[in-house]
């Protein structure tokens, strides 16, 4: 058996969008998304790492807010969305 029942405070986490999947699994968490504040600051943490684009030509534009819009608030969304757009030029977002 993979999952020994030993009572050694082992952990198995499951994440899903399906609530009805969650409550199969056991108990529910229900995560909220990021506000808007943690969302820019996580992408923008992203990107900067890069090094390629600086802070000014980020914070208050229409076009990282529609990027932001787009992920929801969710952060492996943010992150990749970052990742996707950390090596491209601006002009290419």
């Amino acid at each position: 058996m993979a999952l020994v029942d030993n009572n050694c405070g082992s952990r198995l986490i499951t994440t899903t969008r399906n609530l009805e999947v969650a409550k199969e699994a056991g108990v529910v968490y229900n995560l909220r998304p990021l506000s808007s504040f943690y969302s820019r600051e996580l992408l923008f943490t992203r990107i900067l790492h890069s090094g390629i684009i600086f802070l000014d030509n980020l914070q208050d534009d229409q076009l990282t807010d529609r990027i932001l819009n787009k992920c929801g608030g969710i952060p492996l969304a943010i992150i990749t969305m970052a990742s996707l757009l950390a090596d491209k030029p601006r002009e290419q977002w």
